[in-house]
């Protein structure tokens, strides 16, 4: 009984293994190859099947790998790349890119075959990386590939090469996947030095393939090589033009800090923030509450753990629109507001990034107005370097179809969302029509080189000089930008000024120091808005608690340089937009799911049988 079920296993198995093509309602009664290979590794591939349809079907599909892991016998192994092009087929057929693969799908949605029907695929294919040692060239080709599912009676293959050679280098291998040679009577092939035809002698199962191998001279294939040297010329010229517009409306003239125990007179320390850092920020908005202080209008209590309150002493009656602005977004119609408030209101943020938009026009009395103009030629100037790179690709032959072919490149959007935040942060001020295209064009500034420099890792000698000129002439580009525009005479002797007090406040010694309060007991808080602005706050403080000081007048609570930093850095992140006041926040649970998961909403799919 036992050897009775174990027959019928092995039979059933058997008879499994002899239907499988069965299952894929056709198989192949003849393949037959013809590749005509050109001295530059073209490969002009004719290939003629022969199919039977066993029940009624649309057609078949053809895949051919842009992308192959090749290995050799010795266990050597590299990914190789190539182009497809020049496809045409004797039936109506469909072209689709689909995972590293060129998918030829041959037949009609609306027509079913049946029973014989021959299919001419046409195609050249052709290699855009060699992993050849420097001792040999190689013809290394799957003439059928291991991806068939279903059997092919008889097959056979004829090969045209460009030059002679030795036929004892000629390596043939039948049968499933790692089959190193094959076996006596699976198949015969001839040579007369310069054609190679094979027949196989017996049928192939599903999932087998044949594979030649021959090893050839060092130098056998005179791949041509792409010039880069037009559009090398071309991007630096263009990086010159940018160096020279930085030259004459960029580059500052020399800075003469001037040394001052006091800042610029009658400037709040929001505009000498700007005057400073040549634009804008929330940090200078934020300052003016301590300037305001100091000048009698509010009074802080610190006092209560984990919390404050801003309190108005008098009503604002100075001339300066941005001070007036920040006392009305802080209290309108009250008299004192809460940490709680400031965090709740949906109003505060705005407010200040209007007052930081209407701060921000103090940059063009900095800046020399052609400079201004020049900056955005620059900019242009970079977006045309990006796209000859991409038209290089595009119209060069180069080829963006590899990405397509190497989707771990994922990383790449991340690069293009930092370089469009850069974008937009330079042209903050432009009409949205000039951000747009800046941003689109930056995208493909960076783009094409981040291309470039992934097919230098894949295949290292491939247009070395134009990437390395790429990324060299960007740096010196971007720099330039950087620096850009220039500063008018008065702005240049502003940030003189500014440059030398800033020097007084972080090397000032004690006795300085002591005598400057001496002269002036507030000394130390009329100057602590500008030291924040400077970014030298902290340093600021420590050099005055040793000389035991009092609080300043405008504030309750203990005083030192930690709760300094608290107490500010709680006020300028009310003046963002946040889950507590009505903005968004990126780490909020909305951007962890949401109730989703992944997959499981509309749209997707799959993909299934011809």
């Amino acid at each position: 009984m036992k050897k009775f079920i174990l027959f019928i296993v092995i039979l059933a198995i058997n008879f499994l293994i002899a239907n499988v093509s069965l299952a894929a309602n056709y198989y192949i009664k003849n393949y037959d190859v013809e590749m005509d290979i050109t001295e530059q590794k073209n490969i002009n591939i004719t290939e003629t099947i022969d199919v039977f349809f066993t029940s009624p079907s649309h057609g078949i599909y053809r895949k051919i790998p842009f992308k192959n892991q090749v290995v050799r016998a010795d266990d050597t192994t590299y990914t190789s790349y190539a182009d497809i092009d020049n496809v045409s087929v004797n039936h109506q057929y469909t072209l689709q890119n689909q995972n590293n693969y060129l998918n030829i799908k041959i037949g009609s949605p609306e027509h079913y075959v049946n029973g014989d029907v021959k299919y001419v695929i046409k195609y050249t294919y052709t290699p855009i990386n060699d992993d050849s040692s420097n001792i040999y060239d190689e013809f290394y080709f799957n003439i059928i590939g291991i991806e068939w599912d279903t059997t092919i009676e008889k097959s056979s293959f004829y090969i045209n090469m460009p030059y002679s050679f030795e036929t004892n280098k000629i390596g043939l291998s039948v049968g499933s996947y790692g089959t190193v040679g094959f076996n006596k009577g699976e198949a015969e092939v001839f040579s007369n030095g310069k054609t190679i035809e094979g027949n196989i002698k017996r049928p192939l199962k599903p999932y087998e393939a044949v594979t030649i191998r021959v090893e050839l001279p060092q130098n056998y294939f005179s791949v041509e090589k792409k010039t880069d040297i037009g559009p090398i010329g071309i991007i630096i010229l263009l990086t010159l033009i940018v160096f020279f517009i930085w030259l004459q409306y960029g580059k500052d003239d020399q800075v003469i800090p001037v040394v001052n125990f006091y800042p610029p007179e009658r400037k709040n320390s929001a505009e000498i923030s700007v005057e400073y850092k040549g634009s804008a920020c929330n940090k200078a908005i934020v300052s003016l509450i301590i300037y305001l202080a100091s000048k009698g209008y509010i009074r802080i209590d610190d006092s209560t753990p984990h919390s404050y309150s801003l309190h108005k002493i008098k009503e604002y009656d100075g001339t300066n629109t941005i001070e007036r602005g920040l006392m009305d977004a802080l209290f309108g119609g009250y008299n004192y507001v809460l940490k709680e408030d400031l965090e709740r209101s949906t109003t505060f943020y705005e407010d200040c990034k209007k007052l930081k938009e209407k701060l921000d026009r103090i940059k063009f009395s900095i800046f020399e107005k052609n400079a201004t103009s020049w900056e955005k030629i620059t900019i242009i100037t970079l977006c045309m370097i990006g796209i000859i790179i991409t038209l290089l690709f595009v119209l060069g032959g180069y080829s963006f179809d590899f990405i397509e072919r190497n989707p771990d490149i994922i990383i790449l959007p991340f690069i293009f969302l930092a370089f469009g935040s850069y974008a937009y942060s330079k042209v903050e001020n432009a009409n949205i029509v000039f951000r747009i295209i800046y941003v689109i064009w930056s995208t493909g500034f960076i783009l094409s080189p981040m291309i470039n420099a992934i097919k230098i890792l894949r295949s290292p000698q491939e247009h070395l000089a134009l990437t390395i000129t790429c990324f060299i002439c960007i740096i010196i580009s971007t720099i330039c930008l950087i620096n850009m525009p220039k500063r008018s005479r008065g702005g240049n002797k502003c940030l003189g000024e500014i440059l030398g007090f800033k020097k007084f406040l972080e090397v000032a010694e004690k006795n300085r120091l002591r005598k400057l309060v001496q002269e002036n007991p507030s000394y130390c808080y009329d100057v602590l808005p500008f030291a924040y602005v400077l970014g030298i706050s902290e340093e600021w403080i420590k050099k005055f608690e040793g000389l035991m000081l009092e609080p300043p007048s405008w504030y309750n609570g203990h005083f030192s340089h930690r709760k300094f930093a608290r107490l500010m850095g709680s006020i300028e992140a009310a003046s963002v937009p946040s889950t507590e006041n009505g903005g968004i926040d990126v780490s909020s649970s909305a951007m962890r799911g949401g109730g989703g998961f992944s997959g499981g909403g509309f749209g997707g799919g799959g993909g299934g049988a011809w």
